[in-house]
């Protein structure tokens, strides 16, 4: 069990999650682009997997009912026997990124937060019905403006590739 905790502490200290919107307000109802890169912040080589459980949670800010929408909305899931959905490696400085399209929800113009997480599966102690053990990493909030007008949908970016950036290379990975 001490390898696990050291496994799932590892992966809190030495992951980061970043999430890149647009600039500028977003306006409700429009599908943005958005870039997620998971980093090794540390001297060592991580191992992991991703797990099925990720969350986009748009959250009012100050959370409050605005024109009769609930203040909060969120995309994602949860998997209670979390199981390896892709492994990665990543050296040190290395991260992998990927793109994926958000539809803003209505929770009302004006001040907003976006949060992201993502899960990380230890793959080496699953169990057959139990599955594996799991962290969640999460990216830093942002804090963004949401408006009724805009240019509309942008164009979908596509999402079944990871991208590995190596500190003086890239190259592209398909699953």
């Amino acid at each position: 069990m001490r390898s696990v905790e050291r496994a799932l502490n590892n992966y809190e200290q030495s992951l980061q999650v970043s999430v890149t919107l647009p600039e500028g307000p977003l306006a409700i109802g429009s599908e943005i682009p958005i870039r997620i890169q998971l980093s090794n912040v540390s001297r060592d080589t991580v191992a992991g997997c991703f797990g099925p459980d990720s969350r986009l949670i748009l959250l009012a800010s100050p959370t409050v009912v605005r024109e009769g929408r609930p203040p909060v909305s969120e995309r994602g899931s949860t998997t209670d026997h979390a199981g390896c959905q892709r492994r990665f490696t990543l050296a040190p400085a290395e991260s992998l990124s990927w793109a994926d399209a958000y539809t803003v929800p209505d929770i009302g113009p004006g001040g907003a937060t976006f949060m992201a997480s993502f899960q990380v599966v230890y793959p080496e102690r699953c169990h057959r019905l139990y599955g594996c053990y799991a962290t969640i990493v999460r990216a830093p909030e942002r804090k963004v403006e949401l408006t009724r007008s805009g240019i509309g949908a942008i164009e979908r970016p596509p999402n079944d590739a990871l991208q590995l950036t190596k500190p003086a290379q890239a190259m592209e990975l398909r699953s």
